[in-house]
């Protein structure tokens, strides 16, 4: 499997078929996150794609109010109850628009060589950011294979991971740079609302949590000086951040894009993403972890 629960999801999928408890399919709800069904955990591998499978037997269970259809139904079928598209139907219709499409700017390649004219001295300054440390430390190992051959030295701070644990960056990577104003923003502006109330925050406040967010960088004497960002999310976050970071970056999106945002505000982010990706100077890179 392709996320970080595949493991978790495939023994609590199992238990279900043998046991035919309900609450094992509410757990599979919980974990991998139905509030924008079925996209919030989508996992890419073809089969079994329990994103897809489990919430037909949920389904079932609500319409005959019963656990016929699963104790009935064979094991690994429940795909021919769904509609089309299929994973690998999905992910060439959307290989073939990114060929065909005229819309899309076509990115420019970008080597190490070129990043080191962004970089006055031999040391970059890489500050490493997001909410999830899974999606840093990826980044992040990309990015340092990458530039193996740039003969440059690293300075490395990573900042506002909270997931799993708000210590693992320090306590199990060695990264143990603490910054309480950077981390008090995230809490107010990120931590809190994730789970309460839905960024709703963001329809009046963007203006405060931007300015926030520029007073924190400015403030201290690393992030005033880094060279190079890598976000790791949420992408929200990202955008913010490069409005007053304007420094090459790359961004790691293992994550939906928009859930918890308002929906009246997605379009405009949306398109703030789209620009961003278009963005050559000083350039963003993409890495998307995840098709559907």
């Amino acid at each position: 499997g392709d996320f970080c629960l595949f493991a978790y999801a495939s023994s609590l999928f199992l238990i279900f078929r043998h046991e035919l408890e309900p609450k094992h399919l509410q757990d599979l709800k919980d974990i991998m996150g139905w509030t924008e069904w079925p996209l919030d955990f989508s996992e890419s591998s073809g089969w079994p794609a329990y994103w897809r499978m489990a919430p037909v037997h949920m389904e079932k269970m609500f319409q005959r109010g019963d656990l016929s259809f699963s104790l009935e139904d064979p094991w690994g079928r429940e795909e021919q109850h769904l509609p089309t598209p299929s994973v690998e139907e999905a992910e060439a219709a959307l290989m073939q628009w990114m060929e065909t499409s005229r819309s899309l700017s076509r990115p420019q390649p970008f080597s190490a060589q070129q990043l080191a004219h962004h970089v006055s001295q031999r040391l970059l300054r890489l500050l490493v950011a997001g909410h999830h440390m899974g999606s840093s430390i990826e980044p992040y190992t990309m990015l340092k294979t990458a530039l193996e051959n740039a003969n440059l030295d690293l300075e490395v701070q990573f900042h506002g991971q909270r997931h799993p644990t708000v210590t693992m960056a320090c306590t199990v990577f060695g990264f143990c740079h603490e910054n309480k104003e950077l981390s008090d923003w995230m809490r107010k502006w990120e931590w809190k609302h994730s789970w309460e109330d839905d960024y709703e925050w963001m329809r009046d406040q963007w203006p405060e949590a931007l300015e926030g967010l520029a007073a924190v960088l400015k403030s201290d004497s690393f992030f005033s000086r880094v060279q190079l960002v890598v976000c790791g999310g949420p992408a929200w976050f990202c955008t913010m951040l490069r409005a007053v970071k304007a420094v090459p970056m790359l961004l790691y999106f293992a994550w939906p894009m928009v859930p918890h945002i308002p929906p009246s505000l997605r379009p405009q982010f949306l398109l703030q993403i789209q620009t961003l990706a278009q963005a050559t100077s000083p350039p963003a890179v993409m890495v998307v972890a995840n098709w559907i």
